[in-house]
């Protein structure tokens, strides 16, 4: 009980200060309450919001609501981990279906290669760098083959949009691309 009678008048103090301060905050008085009240106003602060002493059982009640909070935040996030892979997963050619080759020349929308027959190229066989269609094979001999580039207006294949899975024909039209 003298604990509260202590308190009480400590209560009336800050009361008033509060008001003080309230309704002359512009006031040269209101700047040097704060100066003083301050450091009380943390301490008070500090005191009253400080966690109140729970059970064992509430404790584990608390930490197993925040395991099952953070457990769905996880599961989440592999949700999304495994949206964004599934996006970027590309269907490569398995390695041992690929022949590397090197471009020994040039012609206008062609390259020629130092594969061909004798290395069991046949024509309409695709060529690929690094993952990207660059043409397909329309002539071959024992040791080159001529591969027609995607900008050649004859070339023509099907293609699939990425964004929306529509299907659709790939051609070059008068040095443009469209599907």
């Amino acid at each position: 009980m003298k604990r509260v009678k202590a308190v009480v008048p400590i209560f009336f103090v800050f009361l008033l200060l509060s008001i003080l301060i309230l309704f002359f905050f512009q006031n040269p008085l209101t700047e040097v309450l704060q100066f003083f009240t301050l450091p009380i106003q943390k301490l008070t602060y500090a005191a009253s919001s400080q966690t109140i002493d729970l059970t064992p059982m509430q404790k584990l009640e608390q930490e197993n609501n925040q395991l099952r909070m953070q457990l769905s935040q996880m599961q989440e996030l592999q949700k999304d981990n495994q949206a964004l892979h599934d996006q970027f997963k590309v269907n490569s050619p398995a390695s041992k279906t690929l022949l590397p080759a090197d471009i020994v020349g040039m012609q206008q929308n062609a390259l020629l290669i130092d594969k061909g027959e004798q290395d069991s190229v046949q024509v309409g066989d695709v060529v690929v760098v690094n993952d990207n269609l660059v043409g397909k094979v329309t002539k071959i001999t024992p040791h080159i083959s001529l591969v027609t580039l995607l900008n050649d207006p004859s070339t023509s294949f099907t293609a699939e949009t990425a964004k929306t899975s529509a299907n659709g024909i790939v051609k070059v039209q008068d040095g443009v691309v469209i599907l």
